[in-house]
C-alpha cells in the first residue's frame, strides 16, 4: 500500500498544501487501482470497454471508459431572471446554481415548464464556469448553465465510484489546464480525450470503501490542523494585545521576549507575519516602539528637547496632552507635515525620452512585494524638457506615494521616491516639510488603513480632502529616526520569518509532488 511507504509523512500535514496533496494522492491512486492488489479476469461486460490509453497504469482486467462513447455530459437550463421567485410556489421547481452548493446558498424557484434539464439525488454535477471542474452530489430539481451533469454507464459503474473519478487528476488536469478552459468553462469537445479507468463492480465497491477510510483520517488531520491553526492565532492576538497593553518599558520588554521565545507557535503562517507587521507599525507611530523603552544620552536628550520645542512651534504648540503619543510629540495632520502632489499624464511614444533623467510611472509599477519601500522598478523613462513641455508634476526625492483609485488602495501599496519620478494621475503623493524623514513618513502611511477612508462603490478611491481629517502623532526628528531605524530591524525579523515559513510550506508541498509524481 502506498501510504505505507511515506517516511516523512509529517512533511505533508505540515500545511494546508501537503494535506490537499495527500488527499489528492489518495484518490489518484485509488482509481488506478493502486491502493491494493486487484488480480482477475475481464468479466464479459467489460468485453465491451477495450484498454488504449491506460494499458500500462491500470490492472490488466480492467475496462475503459471514454467521452463521447461511454461517458457524457448534459448541460442545464438557464430560465430568464424575471422568472425567478425566491420560495416555491405550485407549478415551480428549484433551480439550484453553484453557489447552492456552497456555504451559503440563495434559493431560487422557476416555472417547471421553463426547465429541461433536471437531477435527482444522487446525481453528479460539475461546475463548467467560475469554479470550473468542482464535482457535487446534486440534489432533486433543475441546474442552470453554469452546471453540467455526469452522465455515465449506471449498470456497470457504482455513483460513488464515478464521483471519485472526477475528483481525481484525470479529470481535474483537464479542466484545468488551458486558459480558454479556466476562462470561459469546458464543453463536450474539451473531453474528448479524457479516458477514465473501470473496474469490475464488486472492486470498485473495494476501492471506494478504501477511499473512504483514508480520506475520514484526512478529515481528521484536517480538523486537528485548523484546531492548531486556530490555537495559534488566539496565542498571537493575545500575545500581540499584550504587547500594545504593556504600560511600562520593562512590561513591553517582557511583552516582546515572551513573543520572541515562541516566535514558531505565534507566528506560523503568512496571515501571522502580515499582523506582526501591522502591530509593529501601529506601535511605531504611537512611539511605543522607543519613547517607552530606549534611553537616550545626554546629548541625545539636549538633541531630543530642542527638536521637540521646534515640533511645537511648527504646529502652533499642539504637544500630545493624552495617554495615545508620549509627552513632547505633536499631534497634528497632513497639511501640517508637507505638501500633496498629484499624478499627470505621460508622454507618448513619439515624444522624447533621451537622457533617461526622470522615471514615470503607473500604479501598475507599484505592484511590487508588500515588504518593498522603494519605487524604483519603473523601466520608462523621460527627459526633463519633456516633462516641462507636457507640464507634468515632478515627484522630488522623499515623497510617498499612493494609488488613490481603484482596488490597489486596499493592498497597502505605499512606496518611497528615491530619484525624481513622474507617477500617473491614479497616485498621489506627499512631499515632506524639513522637521519630517520621509522614511518616518512612509511609516506612518503604511500604518493608515486607506480602506476605511474611500468611498464609491464601483470603483473605490480615496480624496485629499478626507486624508487631511486624520490626525496623528508627530515626534521629534531625532526620535523619527530611531522610530525608522527600530521598525527597520524589526521588518527584517519579519522578512526572516516570513521566508522561513515559505521555505516550510515548499518543503512540504514539493515533499507532496515528489511523492504524487513517484506513484504516478
Amino acid at each position: 500500500m502506498v501510504l505505507e511507504s511515506f517516511l516523512h509523512l509529517t512533511e505533508l500535514l505540515d500545511s494546508d498544501s501537503g494535506i490537499d496533496f495527500l488527499e489528492e494522492l489518495t484518490i489518484n491512486q485509488a482509481v488506478l487501482g493502486k491502493l491494493g492488489k486487484y488480480v482477475g479476469v475481464r468479466s464479459e461486460i467489460l468485453q465491451d470497454y477495450p484498454q488504449r490509453k491506460l494499458e500500462s497504469i491500470i490492472p490488466q482486467h480492467w475496462g475503459e471508459m471514454t467521452f463521447g462513447e461511454h461517458l457524457d455530459i448534459q448541460g442545464g437550463s438557464q430560465p430568464p431572471k424575471n422568472t425567478f421567485k425566491e420560495s416555491l410556489q405550485e407549478g415551480y421547481v428549484r433551480l439550484y446554481q453553484i453557489r447552492d452548493y456552497g456555504p451559503n446558498p440563495m434559493p431560487v424557484y422557476v416555472p417547471s415548464e421553463l426547465v429541461s434539464k433536471t437531477t435527482v439525488k444522487g446525481d453528479i454535477l460539475i461546475a463548467r464556469y467560475g469554479a470550473s471542474g468542482k464535482i457535487f452530489w446534486a440534489e432533486e430539481g433543475a441546474y442552470n448553465v453554469a452546471l453540467a451533469k455526469f452522465i455515465y454507464p449506471k449498470d456497470v459503474v457504482v455513483p460513488q465510484f464515478a464521483y471519485y473519478l472526477l475528483k481525481s487528476s484525470l479529470f481535474k488536469k483537464l479542466v484545468t489546464s488551458t486558459t480558454r478552459v479556466a476562462v470561459d468553462g469546458f464543453n463536450k469537445n474539451d473531453l474528448k480525450n479524457l479516458y477514465f479507468p473501470l473496474p469490475p463492480m464488486d472492486e470498485q465497491l473495494t476501492i471506494v470503501s478504501e477511499i473512504d477510510d483514508i480520506l475520514n483520517v484526512i478529515c481528521e488531520l484536517r480538523s486537528e490542523r485548523e484546531r492548531v491553526v486556530q490555537l495559534s492565532k488566539q496565542m498571537r492576538v493575545s500575545a500581540l494585545n499584550e504587547v500594545v497593553a504593556s504600560g511600562s518599558p520593562l512590561e513591553l520588554q517582557m511583552s516582546w521576549e515572551r513573543i520572541q521565545n515562541n516566535w514558531d507557535a505565534i507566528v506560523d503562517t503568512q496571515s501571522s507575519i502580515k499582523d506582526l507587521r501591522a502591530l509593529i507599525l501601529n506601535l511605531a507611530v504611537k512611539g511605543r516602539l522607543t519613547s517607552r523603552m530606549t534611553k537616550y544620552n545626554s546629548a541625545a536628550k539636549e538633541l531630543a528637547s530642542v527638536e521637540k520645542a521646534e515640533v511645537r512651534e511648527l504646529f502652533n504648540g499642539t504637544d500630545s496632552e493624552s495617554d495615545v503619543y508620549p509627552k513632547g510629540w505633536a499631534v497634528a495632520s497632513f497639511p501640517n507635515i508637507g505638501q500633496w502632489v498629484a499624478g499627470s499624464g505621460f508622454p507618448t511614444d513619439e515624444q522624447g525620452r533621451t537622457d533617461k533623467e526622470i522615471l514615470f510611472c503607473k500604479v501598475s509599477d507599484m505592484n511590487l512585494p508588500a515588504n518593498s519601500r522603494h519605487l524604483v522598478e519603473a523601466n520608462n523613462t523621460i527627459d526633463s524638457a519633456t516633462a516641462k513641455k507636457l507640464r507634468a508634476t515632478i515627484l522630488k526625492e522623499g515623497t510617498v506615494v499612493f494609488p488613490k483609485i481603484g482596488g490597489a488602495i486596499a493592498t497597502n501599496k505605499r512606496r518611497l521616491i528615491v530619484k525624481p519620478t513622474i507617477v500617473d494621475n491614479n497616485c498621489m503623493g506627499i512631499t515632506p516639510c524639513s522637521v519630517i524623514d520621509s522614511e518616518w513618513l512612509f511609516i506612518l502611511l503604511s500604518s493608515i488603513d486607506f480602506v476605511k477612508y474611500q468611498s464609491g462603490t464601483s470603483i473605490p478611491s480615496i480624496s485629499q480632502r478626507t486624508l487631511d481629517q486624520i490626525e496623528f502623532g508627530v515626534p521629534p526628528l531625532n526620535e523619527q529616526k530611531m522610530i525608522v531605524e527600530k521598525v527597520s530591524q524589526l521588518m527584517k525579523i519579519c522578512d526572516e520569518l516570513e521566508n522561513r515559513i515559505l521555505e516550510k510550506d515548499n518543503i512540504a508541498e514539493n515533499f507532496a509532488k515528489s511523492i504524487v509524481a513517484a506513484s504516478a
